[in-house]
């Protein structure tokens, strides 16, 4: 490589095989470890029926299957790359357009995704803030908004296919194929439009829905639920205030007289729910929100580094790029972690790895709406 070589051309320099092999098995057993750990929460999830009727659980089932994409698919280049005596670093077209593709729907989707629950978290908090019911996404509203995800994800993935573009995959230090610029137009098209579509905007959204969060106090408690209990005096009342608080009915204001129902407003259903029912939503509502903070935090620390080693920053030594690869391969490992420590997907995953139950006590999963226990089978 010229001493006086531009930043579009260190990226292409090839390091001496034996520490290209080396630095491939890092990449690859990363890799795998994630495929792994993505398998067993998605598993552990879908095999037990009250963890994966909850829409938020579903959520993370999303996040982890671009997570499992991008770690098998690069496991299996890999592989491939180990076991191929001849290969030094030279990736052909076929293959580069496959990397290109799956490493951008990978990054994409979880961008997106985390841009998604970012928004939901918001309005359950800003929902339980205003005492006002909260109506979690049905299973199919879930769903399908991971496939949209996935969708556009995929269309951005397609964009260096389409040759009309200034963008294409290029072979990063002979490791693996990535959507990066090449030339100054290209530059240009990756900082104002590819990055913005696949990861800024998203990005960008779930910064500013943490800073309304802290901004508006919206994990306080609600300063209402202290100030204003009630005694519910009769049997019709006390059914419907039971029904408002699980979510069941639409928002009611509850007479105490005669248990007529009238237009509910925050400060009306306040007298109509015990102090005790409003402190324990707003307790389950803090602890939903401190736990998908959590998966945030992990997401961007995780791609953060990665970002700026592999795309911002140019050095002749491959090793900043082959650093910034292994910890975003790492990432689908944290990520699966984290979703495993909320305590019903742990207890799942659990049950899934113990055959059911069979090889430990039996437990029930702590979920919302109560029910039969997991029985680790799909049903």
């Amino acid at each position: 490589m010229p001493a006086n070589a531009d930043r579009y051309t260190m990226r292409l320099g090839v390091p001496e095989p034996a520490v290209l092999q080396m630095m491939t098995a890092t990449w690859c057993i990363c890799s795998w470890i994630a495929v792994v750990a993505s398998l067993v929460l998605i598993i552990g999830v879908l095999s037990c029926q009250k963890a994966r009727g909850a829409s938020f659980n579903l959520f993370l089932v999303g996040l982890a299957v671009p997570d499992l994409l991008l770690n098998m698919s690069s496991g299996i280049t890999f592989t491939i790359n180990l076991t191929d005596a001849a290969f030094t670093g030279s990736l052909s077209a076929a293959r580069c357009d496959w990397q290109g593709f799956y490493h951008t729907f990978g990054v994409s989707a979880s961008f997106w995704l985390n841009a998604v629950v970012a928004h939901e978290v918001f309005v359950l908090l800003r929902k339980t803030q205003r005492l006002e019911s909260y109506w979690p996404p049905s299973r199919r509203a879930v769903i399908f908004r991971c496939v949209l995800v996935y969708a556009w994800a995929s269309f951005v993935g397609t964009w260096h296919l389409w040759s009309v573009l200034p963008i294409r995959a290029v072979p990063l230090h002979g490791l693996t194929c990535v959507m990066i610029d090449y030339d100054v137009p290209s530059t240009i098209f990756f900082w104002l439009v590819y990055i913005p579509a696949s990861s800024g905007i998203p990005c960008v959204y779930a910064v500013v829905v943490g800073y309304i969060c802290w901004r508006d106090k919206l994990i306080a408690m609600p300063t209402a639920a202290v100030r204003l209990p009630i005694r519910v005096n009769n049997a019709r009342t006390s059914a419907r205030v039971s029904s408002a608080l699980s979510g069941h009915s639409s928002n009611v204001a509850l007479d105490e007289g005669d248990g007529s129902a009238s237009a509910a407003t925050p400060h009306s259903l306040a007298h109509a729910i015990p102090q005790r029912s409003l402190e324990q939503r707003s307790r389950q509502a803090r602890s939903l929100s401190v736990y998908f903070a959590r998966v945030f935090l992990v997401f961007f620390v995780m791609w953060a580094p990665a970002i700026m080693l592999i795309f911002m920053m140019s050095f002749p030594s491959p090793w900043p790029a082959w650093a910034g690869g292994a910890w975003a391969h790492l990432a689908g490992l944290f990520s699966a972690l984290i979703g495993m420590s909320k305590r019903d997907v742990g207890n799942a995953v659990a049950d899934m790895l113990s055959c059911g139950g069979r090889l430990r006590p039996p437990t029930r999963v702590s979920v919302a709406g109560g029910g039969a226990p997991c029985l680790g089978r799909i049903t």
